[in-house]
């Protein structure tokens, strides 16, 4: 009961073959231009992004303002956003088992306590929201 859509720029040969992409449950989708990904992604249950570096991965920000769970690879800066089993997964870096294992444990009876964190895991990010929050302790540091 699962489909996989693949979306970003490929960039390794061996993935822009059609022949790879041939499958009833896994698509390629294709590069979306900024403005079009939270939309896109509310579209979905999960986001799973398994990166084998990463710099500030902002796909997983917009993935929780639309309170979209995350399945991510645990590097650096992905680790500093999911927080492991409140708004998203973590797994080991190639460990495709672990990833696969993940994906099955987000289910029906789970979702919406995930879900609801990616929320909450938002207001962190949200630029309006900590700056009134900067504001707020500066005029108390400075009273």
């Amino acid at each position: 009961d699962y489909s996989i859509d693949f979306y970003g720029n490929i960039t390794e040969k061996k993935y822009k073959v059609d022949e790879f992409w041939k499958s009833e449950v896994v698509t390629y989708k294709g590069v979306l231009k900024p403005d079009e990904v939270p939309e896109i992604i509310s579209k979905y249950d999960v986001l799973i992004l398994p990166s084998y570096r990463e710099g500030y991965p902002g796909v997983i920000i917009e993935a929780f303002s639309v309170g979209v769970p995350v399945i991510a690879t645990n590097l650096q800066g992905i680790a500093e956003i999911v927080k492991d089993k409140e708004s998203g997964i973590l797994v080991p870096l190639k460990d495709p088992l672990k990833l696969a294992d993940s994906m099955i444990s987000i289910n029906n009876s789970n979702y919406d306590k995930f879900s609801e964190n990616a929320k909450k895991s938002f207001l962190n990010f949200d630029a309006k929201l900590q700056t009134k929050r900067i504001i707020k302790l500066m005029r108390n540091e400075f009273k």
